[in-house]
């Protein structure tokens, strides 16, 4: 009886142990996972600002979100998350939905912030970063009901966007929504551009970053180069600028000649795989051909040549002309 006794102690001791070291396992697991997933996305966000890079990051984001999150597993890790696993999931898939077009990952962070919530983990800047991807991915409603939630936090309501002629069901592929400012403050208008056969550059930057303001005081001192944007080109501002105030507004009636048009959705832009600003996409008739990323300190000349290349490369020379 007393074998007994010790066998059945030794046995629930081992079983306690066995549970205690799996769930060990189990937090290890699922902290390598949230780690691979950050990991792997900033590597490609470095590999798609590489200006020989034109792959399509929308399938490579969803392939990695798939193979380290999948929608499956995610009410599971969710709940099994820890503080810190949790908070590091948050920053995590928040990073993934700035540089993705993964629309369907809001109901997985609306749930992450839900649990931290419940857990009263939050902090402070969780509240405007998740009405900000609301308003990111155009979900103007749920924004107002988030917002409505919490009177006390000052949060923008979400911008009101009128419909135009110009505007509606895409007719064609190489039809893209964008948005325009308007003459009234705060308000915003719904158009398109016809991509069909288009020839030029398309510039995709931030007014206020001071990267593009040095690309406009280098080709401010080269005439020809500047002739070179006057036409043919399209300047675009991603889905991260503020909807919610007068910046964009203001930069084009002040600098009319390099009017902003705010995407609607990265979706309808395949062919831009990176947002930075600013960024420089040649095409011709429709084609991407050449790619020029950044524009960064003591590296101007470098800059001015790849982007005399870029025009050439799309039959615009205009540096023949002035010959």
């Amino acid at each position: 009886m007393r074998n007994f006794y010790i066998a059945t102690v030794i046995l629930l001791v081992g079983l306690a142990l066995g549970l205690t070291f799996r769930g060990k396992s189990v937090n290890l697991d699922l902290s390598s996972r949230i780690v691979a997933f950050g990991s792997d996305i900033s590597k490609l966000l470095q590999k798609s600002s590489e200006s020989t890079n034109f792959e399509n990051q929308r399938v490579k984001h969803a392939a990695t979100m798939k193979q380290h999150l999948p929608s499956h597993l995610q009410a599971k890790i969710i709940g099994a998350a820890d503080k810190e696993q949790l908070r590091r999931l948050y920053d995590e898939v928040y990073n993934y939905l700035l540089r993705s077009n993964d629309q369907s990952s809001l109901t997985f962070i609306g749930n992450i912030y839900g649990r931290l919530e419940a857990k009263n983990w939050l902090k402070k800047n969780d509240i405007r970063s998740m009405h900000r991807l609301y308003l990111m991915f155009r979900e103007f409603d749920k924004a107002d009901a988030f917002r409505n939630r919490y009177p006390d936090q000052n949060l923008p309501l979400a911008p009101h966007i009128l419909s135009s002629e110009n505007s509606g069901p895409h007719k064609a592929p190489n039809i893209r929504t964008i948005i325009r400012t308007t003459a009234s403050n705060n308000s915003f208008e719904l158009s398109e551009v016809d991509f069909s056969s288009f020839t030029g550059v398309v510039i995709v930057a931030n007014p206020e970053c001071h990267f593009f303001k040095n690309f406009l005081k280098g080709i401010g001192t080269d005439p020809v180069m500047a002739d070179a944007f006057i036409d043919n080109t399209i300047w675009l501002t991603g889905k991260g600028a503020s909807l919610t105030d007068n910046t964009i507004a203001d930069w084009n009636q002040s600098m009319p000649n390099i009017e902003f048009q705010i995407v609607y959705s990265e979706t309808d832009w395949p062919e831009i795989n990176y947002w930075g600003s600013p960024s420089f996409y040649f095409f011709e008739d429709t084609k991407l051909v050449s790619k020029v990323v950044g524009w960064p300190r003591g590296q101007e000349s470098q800059r001015k040549t790849a982007l005399k290349n870029g025009f050439i490369s799309v039959g615009i020379n205009v540096w023949e002309a002035k010959q």
